[in-house]
This record gives structure tokens, C-alpha cells and sequence, in this order.
């Protein structure tokens, strides 16, 4: 990929520009809604960004200005929206505050959905009146917002106790929604490994995809919170180890796809592949639900964390609850 100068990008030179005229006391705020990449370059600390068709940027290469100027008194935050943009709260180290749509390792980017995390908070930031004080609080109003994504939006003033295993464990579930709700049909066999495929690296053999968010279950502050979890936890995961095995029964079936040639047409495989594909929409079906379930229970659970955070207590100041909207 090549490089681009964000000078000479309209998304990133207002904020660039506005980092270097600031002063002790001001307050810089950018807003990144832009293609990322959803995996890291070797010793990243965020993750890169698409300002132009084939041409990436490394936010990396942000951190020297945003750490220079919180050091000289200016209040910095970076919200970003891109896909893969958990990885960017590795520039939480700057001093900044750091807002993402998702968590690391969680490809998700939904804007253009009409109920999100981005929207809320876009609609919070920009509306007169009653309004949030800081941005930490502007965080938690459109994280409790009703949602049709299944994101993990994090702030870095606040972590959220399931961070770690649901990360992963959402490359599963709604994040792939369209994908999962999906009935396979002859006419997309040349795509299915695409639709199937999890961005993550949790599917090596061996790989226990709950054994963190089994621990981060553990860590929920409510006991009735904690116990519901447990028990959709376990029935989802019942469920995914019946599931995936037919993702590789679908690609058996769809090996003539991949050498070039044409499906067989034959009642014995028709009917093996009907079979299937009603296996399959049940089992995606009843993952999908599990994991609405276990998303507002994730919700909930946040809220008891925050509650007992130290980010709530008076005299705990933060890059995220000092950076004021008022």
C-alpha cells in the first residue's frame, strides 16, 4: 500500500492543523470515520487507515504531536469509526482520550446503520441543550442507546470487564449477522468461503474462542448479571460447536466451485445440500438470538462495572471526563 500525506487530506489536516496551533488549556477533538485496516502491522499501536483508493495511513504516526501537546496542557481526544478500530486505543499511551467503534480483534462498521453507537454519539455531539458535560459521559449515553449492531464500543477512561472475550467472540455472531442469517444457496457457492471466513485468528485448532470471555464473565460486579451470562454463555457455545463443523461441510460440498467447475446436479447431492443448508439457518439462527441475549446482558454489566469503577469517584479526573463539551 502507499503512503499519503494527511496534510493533503481533508479528513485528517483539519485535525493535524488543529493540533499544532493549540495551546495550554484548549481542548482538540478528531473524528475518524474512514476504511481501517482490521489487523495490526508488526509493533503497531493502532492500526492504518484508507485516506485514498490503495493508499493507507499509519495513526501511528499521530502519536508524537498528540503526546507532545498533552504534555504541554492540551486536552486531545480521538473518536474513530473505522472498521478495526479497537486497535487504536494503543494510542490511549499518548494521554489522549480514545473513543472506538469496536474492540481489537472486532471488524464491525455500521454507520451507515440508522441505530449505532456512532450515530447516538454523532447525534449526542452535535445536540443543543441537555447535553453530556464531557465525553466520557457522551460515551456512556449512546453505549446504553438502543443498538442494532452488535459492536463493542470502548472508551479508554473505562474498560469493559468481557472486553477480551467478547472481542473474539463476536466475529461470530451479529457482526456477521448478514452472514450468518444467510441460507446458502447453489448461486453463492463461488462466494461462501468469503461469508463464512472469521477476520480473527481464534479458529487455529485448539483455540478455546470462550475461555476469555468465560474469565470476563467471572469479573461482572452483578451476581444476577453474572449468572445469566453463564448460562448463555454455555448454551451458546453448545450451539457454535454444533454450527461450525457445517461451515466445513459446506465448503466439502463447494470444492467443485473452488477447481472452476460446475456443482453436480444430482438428486443425492441436492439433497444432502438442502439438508444442510436447514441445519445450518437453524443453528445461525439460534446464534444470532443467543447473541442479542448476551449483548444487552454485556450492556448491563458495563453499566455495574462503570458504577463501581474508580472513573466515577470525585477527584478521579481522566483524559475522557475532563475533556468537556460545554
Amino acid at each position: 500500500m502507499a503512503s499519503v500525506d494527511p496534510a493533503k487530506d481533508l479528513r485528517l489536516q483539519s485535525f493535524i492543523a488543529a493540533l499544532k496551533n493549540a495551546r495550554k488549556g484548549d481542548e482538540v477533538l478528531g473524528v475518524l470515520a474512514l476504511h481501517g485496516d482490521v489487523e495490526q502491522r508488526y509493533r503497531q499501536m493502532s492500526h492504518n487507515v484508507e485516506l485514498a483508493p490503495l493508499s493507507d495511513y499509519d495513526l501511528d504516526l499521530l502519536a508524537p504531536l498528540i503526546a507532545k501537546k498533552v504534555k504541554e496542557g492540551v486536552k486531545v481526544a480521538l473518536v474513530d469509526f473505522s472498521c478495526g478500530s479497537g486497535f487504536s486505543q494503543g494510542l490511549a499511551k499518548t494521554g489522549a482520550c480514545i473513543v472506538t467503534q469496536s474492540a481489537q480483534g472486532s471488524t464491525a462498521y455500521s454507520i451507515g446503520a440508522e441505530n449505532t453507537f456512532s450515530r447516538a454519539f454523532l447525534r449526542g455531539l452535535g445536540q443543543a441543550g441537555n447535553v453530556p458535560t464531557n465525553l466520557q459521559e457522551l460515551f456512556l449515553q449512546a453505549r446504553s442507546s438502543p443498538s442494532d449492531d452488535q459492536n463493542l464500543p470502548q472508551i479508554s477512561s473505562i474498560p469493559s470487564p468481557l472486553f477480551n472475550g467478547l472481542s473474539s467472540l463476536l466475529c461470530h455472531t451479529k457482526e456477521k449477522g448478514h452472514q450468518l442469517d444467510l441460507i446458502p444457496s447453489r448461486s453463492e457457492a463461488e462466494s461462501l468461503n468469503v461469508s463464512l471466513s472469521c477476520p480473527t485468528s481464534t479458529l487455529f485448532p485448539g483455540f478455546d474462542l470462550f475461555a476469555g470471555l468465560k474469565r470476563g464473565v467471572d469479573e461482572v460486579a452483578s451476581d444476577a448479571i453474572r449468572e445469566e451470562l453463564r448460562a448463555k454463555v454455555g448454551e451458546y457455545q453448545e450451539t457454535y460447536e454444533k454450527f461450525y463443523p457445517l461451515v466445513g461441510k459446506f465448503r466439502d460440498l463447494y470444492a467443485f466451485a473452488d477447481r472452476g467447475e460446475k456443482l453436480p446436479d444430482t438428486p443425492e447431492y441436492n439433497e444432502k445440500f438442502d439438508q444442510l443448508a436447514r441445519e445450518y439457518a437453524r443453528a445461525a439462527l439460534k446464534l444470532n438470538n443467543l447473541g442479542d441475549q448476551i449483548m444487552r446482558l454485556e450492556k448491563e454489566a458495563y453499566n455495574a462495572h462503570y458504577a463501581k469503577s474508580d472513573a466515577k469517584k470525585p477527584g478521579k479526573p481522566n483524559p475522557c471526563s475532563s475533556f468537556r463539551l460545554l
